[in-house]
């Protein structure tokens, strides 16, 4: 005979088996046993989150403001900026499909971490106003952001079991915090 265990969610109760649930679950939220136990995410969910969020937040700012940066400090001709603006991005959003495949053969965590270092590097020479340096620091955040986005999404995935019914709600804070940083650096 299988146990059922109720799970009290917000005032409404769901039975579970090990197999099944008969209710569905809401996904960002905690789930209280029977016996009061409080199932959390892992302390490194919060971290990895969190990191990946601040990252997100250079992401933003260097995305929103690179143009103005272009023809206000460096004197691009807007054609000139709107143009490496264009080829910027481009190359932000299909490095990932590349830097996937790097992140299996080296491994999520190390990928996350060199992809890390190497956009915090990046950001600093994205501050020293010289052409020399935008262009550096535009070479070495392309990869990097494409190293950490893939990694953090697999390393996120990593941390449950397929059918733990916190993998869900983990992505979500994730994105939530991810789509907040954005939000402040624009």
């Amino acid at each position: 005979m299988e146990a059922s265990y109720g799970i009290a969610l917000y005032g409404q109760i769901c039975y579970s088996t090990q197999i099944s649930l008969s209710c569905p679950l809401s996904t960002n939220q905690r789930f209280i046993l029977n016996n009061q136990q409080t199932i959390k995410h892992p302390v490194g969910m919060w971290y990895l989150a969190s990191t990946f969020a601040v990252l997100s937040f250079g992401f933003g700012v260097v995305n929103s403001l690179l143009v103005l940066y272009l023809t206000q400090v460096l004197h691009f001709k807007p054609a000139a900026a709107y143009t490496l603006f264009a080829a910027f991005n481009s190359f932000l959003y299909i490095l990932p499909l590349y830097s996937g495949r790097l992140s299996d053969w080296f491994g999520y965590r190390a990928a996350f971490i060199v992809g890390m270092v190497m956009e915090i590097v990046a950001l600093y020479f994205l501050t020293v106003p010289n052409r020399y340096m935008l262009y550096l620091g535009l070479a070495l955040f392309m990869p990097a952001a494409a190293l950490c986005s893939p990694a953090f999404y697999v390393l996120i995935g990593k941390m449950y079991k397929k059918n733990d019914i916190r993998r869900e709600s983990a992505f979500t804070l994730s994105y939530m915090l991810m789509n907040l940083s954005y939000l402040v650096a624009f």
